[in-house]
């Protein structure tokens, strides 16, 4: 059979259901459900098909790096696959790295947790991820590093140090300097010294000091409130 065969076969029973769908039938009937049945396995399929199939357009590298979008400059690039494998090697955490020409108009939410998986990444590990065309990054954590490590420090990783740098086109640097501090705060929950990494931004110390700046101005009101609270109830037992 053809192709144009094979086109007619396989559109018989989306027809089908469509003419049982037309059919005013104050009951439904067991041909109406089937109808339901065949058009609902014909949308997934047809959403199956439009899905870019990452896994196979972007097979995993061999080592750390899959420059597929080839933006990442080669003085990087022994950088990044060393930087990668100290981390692997000291706290098991592993990091890959891609760079991808461009996704298909897919959500670059929706493609990172599905490369991820079909990497076979792992519990304990993350995926760096861009988008060159849609100028998108993302950094995607397996559940064990997400526990211990956090999302909100990953997004500190990629808002202040791969963004300004991939703003600017420096993908090769950018990528290297956000592995590395992202391995440092990986290696500081595990307890760990990277001896071959240089020092990262110091992400997690200024979000802290941060923090207790709101602390301590917190308290203050609190008990700035408390003492004029009180002042209030004295003033009122004076007049009494």
């Amino acid at each position: 059979m053809g192709r144009a065969g094979q086109g007619i076969v396989q559109t018989l029973p989306v027809a089908g259901a469509w003419c049982l769908l037309n059919r005013r039938d104050p009951k439904p009937s067991r041909a109406a459900a089937l109808a339901w049945s065949w058009l609902l396995l014909a949308g997934l399929a047809l959403l199956l098909a439009a899905s870019p199939a990452l896994a196979q357009d972007w097979p995993r590298p061999s080592g750390h790096l899959g420059d597929h979008a080839q933006v990442v400059e080669p003085v990087y690039q022994p950088k990044i696959e060393d930087a990668a494998r100290e981390l692997q090697q000291k706290t098991g955490v592993t990091v890959l790295i891609a760079t991808l020409p461009s996704l298909d108009n897919e959500p670059i939410e929706q493609a990172a947790p599905r490369l991820y998986q079909a990497w076979d990444i792992g519990h304990k590990g993350a995926l760096i991820l861009v988008a060159v065309d849609q100028r998108r990054v993302r950094i995607e954590l397996g559940q064990g590093l997400a526990a211990s490590l956090g999302t909100a420090r990953a997004g500190q990783v990629r808002d202040k140090v791969l963004v300004p740098h991939l703003r600017e086109g420096r993908h090769g640097q950018g990528l290297y300097e956000g592995l590395v501090a992202l391995a440092h705060l990986a290696a500081q929950e595990a307890g760990v010294k990277l001896e071959g990494l240089p020092q990262a931004q110091a992400l997690t110390r200024e979000e802290k000091s941060h923090g207790s700046w709101y602390l301590w101005g917190t308290v203050l009101v609190l008990l700035l409130v408390y003492a004029l609270a009180k002042a209030r109830r004295l003033a009122r037992g004076r007049k009494a």
